[in-house]
C-alpha cells in the first residue's frame, strides 16, 4: 500500500484511517489496503483480548482478596423480589458472609431494630432501590435519622430517574446495577467495609 503512496493509521480506539494516492494499478493498491486494514484489525483484536484477559485475571485476584476480607461479616439483604433476594443471599453466603433477609425497607427497618436489641447488627446492607412500602433510599434516610450508620450497597435494574433519590454522595454508600457480577459485588462490598466512614 505504501508503495502506491497510501497510508493506514489507527488511533487508540482502533478507528482506522485509510488514505490512497493515485496508483498505476488501483485494484492492487485497493487489495493491499484492504489486507493492511484486516491485519491491523487482527492485531487490535489480539491486543484487546490480551488486555481483557489481564484485566479479568486481576479482577478475579481482587475478588478473591475481597472474599477473604468478607469472611464472617454479617449482611442484611433487602429485596422485594423473593427470587432475586434468594440469589443475592446465596452470592453473599458464597463469599463467606452471614446473611439476614428482609422483603422491603419497612421489614428491614423493623429487623434492624431487633438486631440492635440482640446485638447482631449487620456490618452492611445490600438494598434494592425500588420497593413497596419503603424504598431503599427511604430506608437509608430513616436509619440515618435514627443515628444508625451502616455501609449501604444499593442495587437496581432500573436506570435514569429511578435512581434520582440515591444518596450516592454520602459516605459509606455505593451502587451496582443488576444483573450483578459476583466478582464486582465482592470488590464493592470489601471497599465499603474497609473504607472509613
Amino acid at each position: 500500500m505504501e508503495a502506491h503512496g497510501g497510508a493506514l493509521r489507527a488511533d487508540e480506539r482502533c478507528t482506522f484511517a485509510l488514505g490512497l494516492l493515485e496508483a498505476e494499478q488501483p485494484e492492487l493498491a485497493c487489495r493491499e489496503a484492504m489486507l493492511a486494514v484486516e491485519r491491523a484489525r487482527v492485531e487490535a483484536d489480539a491486543t484487546t483480548e490480551a488486555l481483557g484477559l489481564a484485566v479479568l485475571g486481576r479482577c478475579r485476584e481482587l475478588a478473591a482478596e475481597a472474599a477473604r476480607e468478607l469472611e464472617g461479616k454479617h449482611a442484611l439483604v433487602v429485596e422485594d423480589d423473593a427470587e432475586v433476594r434468594g440469589l443475592l443471599a446465596a452470592f453473599l453466603r458464597h463469599l463467606g458472609l452471614t446473611v439476614s433477609e428482609a422483603f422491603d425497607g419497612h421489614d428491614a427497618y423493623e429487623r434492624l431494630a431487633e438486631f440492635e436489641v440482640t446485638g447482631l447488627v449487620p456490618d452492611l446492607v445490600v438494598c434494592d432501590v425500588s420497593m413497596p412500602r419503603c424504598t431503599g433510599p427511604e430506608l437509608f434516610e430513616r436509619l440515618r435519622e435514627r443515628g444508625v450508620r451502616l455501609p449501604f450497597l444499593f442495587v437496581s435494574a432500573y436506570r435514569g430517574h429511578h435512581l434520582d433519590g440515591l444518596p450516592l454522595q454520602s459516605e459509606g454508600v455505593d451502587f451496582l446495577e443488576k444483573p450483578l457480577d459476583i466478582d464486582l459485588l465482592a470488590a464493592r462490598l470489601c471497599a465499603l467495609l474497609t473504607s472509613p466512614f
